[in-house]
């Protein structure tokens, strides 16, 4: 009896003793490689926070600073096989303005209702400022934190599925980049965030795939919901994009993939162009909102050219669907197709700009169906594009001109308000419409496709 009780106090003193030297340091690396629970504590650590493979360190109520003299001198780090947990806290640089490090590699990871500062100096190598790291994670939680920061980025995914990142605010103060971005990662679900003030708000890229991007607010933003680099497909659907003290640039993008990604119910505000289809075959633009286009002005005239294009503008690409949009209130064109064969524009509603659609150099084979095009100064424009189908649309009120065609294409049974009743209505240079309607034609919804990608695309990461 008495050796097992002396038995027992040995081990009680040793497993003390194991907890007290994994416990954090006054001074140096806090080195996790058991269990550890941390609650309603203030620390302050001049070193690392460093989870070993086996070891597990939550979090609870706690504040967190470390003690940094320059950029990426410490940093947190959830190794392969480890756990971190961190509820209710806040953590952040000593003087609140140097970065750290912090990355969760292979790692289970939570994030809930903190406040994080500065983080990120770079990712889990340690070489640019790209925020939280998360790389070659499974089912991470980042909810209802608040994520702000002036030198670093917010939240990037390398290689990472089936993350829940939603109801954060990311707040970027200027020297970052993006807000949350996706590189080779698929099945993630970023829902109802606020983020305000990046270069790149949230990015799809490489082959990150079955992402969905729901609900968001994106304010402040150059480029604001980006797919690119062989990204899709995607889905991107009830976002609002729009000015919180200055314009926007491009809302949605979509650069450089065969991939049906999908936008719906999205609304942009107060940006230069509302959405961006390049070298993006099959994307799919659906029930979405442009609205509010920002007069072109001469800083952003002496910098770029967006304001030579549409608002909703098709640069190379095919087999796109542009379905049930409203576009209006642009000092440019609405939307425009450059150099875009074999796309479906149908049941839009167009109005209040320059011109309402306008398809040139050799955008070809387009199908321009059910549409109401109204009150732009030119409702719509063909140039040197052929076998073009324009059929059973409303054209109303081209302030100069409603409609414009020197090439070989196909009007019919379309509504002119200004047609006299009686025999074609022809439309400058070589244009046509042998059978025009008398009454207005009403928009019919249209179900959103759901597309292959092409199996023999070869995807190049350039």
């Amino acid at each position: 009896m008495i050796r097992n009780h002396s038995l027992f106090l040995l081990i009680t003193c040793f497993l003390a003793f194991t907890a007290a030297a994994s416990a954090q340091p006054v001074e140096g690396d806090w080195v996790v490689r058991g269990r550890e629970v941390v609650e309603n504590k203030d620390i302050v650590l001049k070193g690392n926070l460093l989870i070993e493979k086996g070891g597990s360190l939550t979090l609870k109520k706690s504040t967190l600073k470390l003690d940094v003299e320059r950029n990426g001198q410490y940093k947190i780090r959830a190794k392969p096989g480890s756990a971190l947990y961190i509820y209710d806290c806040e953590i952040d640089s000593v003087d609140s303005k140097t970065n750290y490090f912090f990355s969760v590699e292979n790692a289970k990871f939570v994030l809930k209702d903190s406040v994080i500062s500065n983080a990120g100096y770079g990712l889990f190598v340690e070489v640019q400022r790209q925020g939280i790291g998360l790389y070659r994670t499974e089912k991470s939680v980042i909810e209802g934190n608040t994520i702000h920061h002036d030198n670093a980025s917010g939240i990037a995914l390398w290689e990472s599925n089936n993350a829940v990142i939603k109801k954060n605010e990311i707040i970027h103060y200027g020297g970052g980049c993006f807000a949350v971005t996706m590189s080779d990662s698929s099945d993630n679900l970023v829902k109802n965030n606020s983020v305000t003030g990046h270069n790149e708000s949230i990015i799809m890229q490489f082959s990150s795939k079955n992402n969905r991007i729901i609900k968001n607010r994106v304010m402040d933003f150059t480029l604001g919901i980006v797919v690119r680099h062989g990204a899709g497909p995607n889905y991107i659907a009830g976002n609002k994009l729009y000015r919180k003290s200055k314009n926007g640039w491009i809302g949605l993008w979509a650069d450089h993939t065969p991939f049906s990604n999908t936008y719906v119910n999205n609304t942009v505000r107060d940006s230069y162009i509302g959405a961006w289809i390049g070298g993006a075959d099959n994307t799919i633009m659906a029930k979405n909102t442009f609205t509010d286009i920002p007069p072109t002005d001469d800083f952003i005239k002496g910098i770029c050219e967006v304001y030579l294009v549409g608002t909703v503008y098709v640069l190379r690409s095919s087999g796109c669907y542009l379905i049930n949009n409203q576009v209006d209130s642009s000092d440019r064109g609405a939307i425009t197709l450059f150099a875009s064969p074999g796309n479906v524009l149908q049941s839009n509603t167009i109005s209040s700009s320059r011109y309402g659609l306008a398809l040139f150099s050799g955008s070809d084979n387009n199908s321009i169906v059910n549409n109401t095009i109204c009150d732009n100064e030119v409702n719509l424009i063909l140039r040197n594009s052929d076998s073009n189908e324009i059929l059973r649309n409303n054209f109303i009120g081209g302030a100069s001109l409603q409609a414009h065609d020197n090439g070989d294409n196909s009007w019919s049974r379309n509504y002119w308000d200004d047609w006299e009743g009686a025999g074609p209505y022809l439309i400058q240079p070589k244009g046509r419409d042998q059978d025009p309607i008398k009454h207005k034609v009403a928009l019919k919804p249209v179900d959103i496709p759901t597309l292959e990608p092409d199996p023999s695309e070869t995807l190049r990461r350039d």
